[in-house]
């Protein structure tokens, strides 16, 4: 009887390493099984396209694995940096991500701007978190389209993706003294990136 055919698998051996298929991943977690079973060594100077076309994997997923790790990347990633509204409209709703050792507050920030055009009324979906020394990094994780959909193939677009640091007005980093949520919901609002009534559940 002739044998069934042999369904093809999702990773795939190539040369001494292994080779992932299907859609970029956006998850840490996966981003680190996949460094391992590659057996990759990542330098702190590593190119981050390189690693997530290495992983299938997005530069985001990559960055906020990288920063576990050792801090943030320190190669470019992107051509230009959009810089968010001063009175942007918070939305969705920030939430606690659970998983995040650290203070962690997501925000939607809707650009109102409509220069450049490709990113009008589309939502910066925005990750602040305090780190153990009180500094506070944030990352653009998502870009949502004026309908609320993830936009298809979003980091490609010329956005920074890469952890930030926060300053000050005189340009010094910024360093919470109260470095819990609340600390962290109190600087942005006092910052004017959120509303006491964004922040209630």
């Amino acid at each position: 009887m002739p044998t069934e055919p042999v369904r093809p698998t999702k990773v795939q051996a190539s040369g001494n390493g292994v080779t992932f298929r299907g859609r970029p991943t956006t998850k840490v977690e996966t981003v680190a099984a996949r460094v391992k079973q590659a057996g990759l060594r990542i330098r702190p100077d590593a190119d981050v396209d390189a690693i997530a076309a290495r992983l299938r994997a997005t530069p985001a997923a990559v960055s906020a694995w990288l920063a576990t790790r050792s801090g943030a990347p320190t190669r470019p990633q992107a051509k230009a940096t959009a810089r968010q509204p001063a009175k942007a409209k918070a939305k969705p709703r920030p939430k606690q991500l659970k998983h995040d050792k650290a203070p962690t507050i997501t925000l939607g920030h809707l650009w109102g701007d409509k220069e450049p055009d490709w990113l009008y009324r589309c939502t910066l979906v925005t990750r602040y978190e305090v780190r153990p020394d009180g500094t506070v990094w944030s990352t653009l994780d998502q870009v949502l389209g004026a309908d609320g959909k993830v936009v298809e193939d979003f980091w490609r677009l010329p956005l920074d993706f890469r952890p930030t640091q926060e300053v000050m007005g005189n340009g010094r980093k910024l360093v919470l003294k109260d470095r819990t949520i609340a600390g962290l919901q109190t600087w942005l609002i006092r910052e004017a990136l959120t509303t006491p009534e964004d922040l209630t559940t």
